[in-house]
């Protein structure tokens, strides 16, 4: 199957489409409730909201997020060479992680941070190709910001944002004013509309306790759970060890970008501490499974039939799991 990946072909589509429909199968007989979040997520509250009385709904913008999701990620990937060949096996991996859990199948806070996550990334990677690149450090922080608003947690990616900043030397004072406004747009808006409201005490009241109870949690709800999250980071870190290893020979411009991408997947990983969305959090493994992933498995010059079954047991267990 990964060898179907390394060539062009309408093969990976159909995978792609038989994956994807035993996935999400269970959806044909079980809709899984819309996700609440108890923190402080005004966004994603409002989105919540909107569609929590119509599951159905909630479950057809799940499915198509994600799958716009993956895809985007693979285009990402493809045009800033960081896959070592042109493939959609990005956006097979990233499917997978993300409909991994009956419960994931709908709306869940993951979904819309993981777009930002991705959207982040391509200003981020842009931002490395322009002569003047303040919009786009402008539009990642904003991303970022837009991201604690729907998860709290979030937060963890403003470590690999200025990090990046670095990585591109980009010292000037004018980069670090244009990130720290992208930082605070959304909360200056959404300030001046509690403020408008007069509900700017019960935000700062929820603003203050979500920060506080952010804690470390390495429990799991379910045992099964955590034996599957103990396998994407195992194998998560034997793709990155691989990954590596396959940027040393690159161009500059391209083991820059391959360490951006790597710092935000590492920041997304570092949200499962603080999650307490159980099972979903399994989907904050989505974005790094699938570059890792990718790479490791198509850089490999190994005999692929035991990544084959690896992948394709991946598959069936999602299809039938109740986690």
């Amino acid at each position: 199957m990964i060898k179907l990946f390394k060539q062009r072909g309408i093969a990976q589509w159909l995978i792609l489409l038989v994956s994807c429909g035993l996935l999400w199968s269970k959806a044909l007989y079980t809709t899984a409730v819309p996700m609440p979040n108890d923190g402080f997520a005004p966004l994603y509250e409002l989105l919540y909201n909107w569609l929590s009385p119509y599951p159905t709904a909630a479950m057809a913008v799940a499915w198509a997020l994600i799958v716009a999701e993956g895809f985007l990620l693979a285009a990402m990937l493809n045009d800033y060479k960081l896959s070592p060949v042109r493939s959609l096996l990005p956006a097979l991996m990233y499917i997978v992680a993300m409909s991994y859990h009956a419960s994931s199948l709908t709306l869940t806070p993951m979904l819309v941070v993981n777009l930002t996550v991705i959207l982040m990334l391509r200003q981020l990677l842009l931002t490395g190709n322009v002569t003047l690149p303040t919009e786009k450090v402008f539009n990642a922080a904003l991303f970022v910001s837009l991201a604690t608003l729907f998860y709290m947690p979030a937060a963890t990616l403003l470590i690999p944002l200025l990090i990046s900043l670095a990585v591109y030397k980009m010292y000037s004072w004018r980069d670090w004013i244009v990130t720290l406004l992208g930082i605070a747009a959304p909360y200056i808006v959404l300030v001046t509309y509690y403020f408008l409201t007069d509900q700017i005490d019960f935000m700062l009241y929820m603003f203050s306790n979500d920060v506080a109870e952010l804690e470390v949690h390495v429990a799991s709800k379910s045992v099964l759970h955590s034996v599957a999250n103990a396998f994407f980071v195992l194998f998560l870190l034997v793709a990155t060890v691989a990954t590596s290893s396959h940027f040393t020979e690159r161009t500059i411009e391209i083991r820059k970008n391959a360490t951006v991408v790597m710092l935000v997947a590492l920041a997304a990983v570092a949200m499962l501490f603080f999650s307490r969305l159980f099972p979903v959090d399994t989907q904050l493994f989505a974005v790094p499974f699938a570059f890792a992933g990718t790479v490791f498995l198509l850089a490999s010059k190994r005999k692929l039939w035991f990544f084959d079954t690896l992948l394709t047991t991946l598959v069936v267990l999602g299809s039938i799991n109740e986690l």
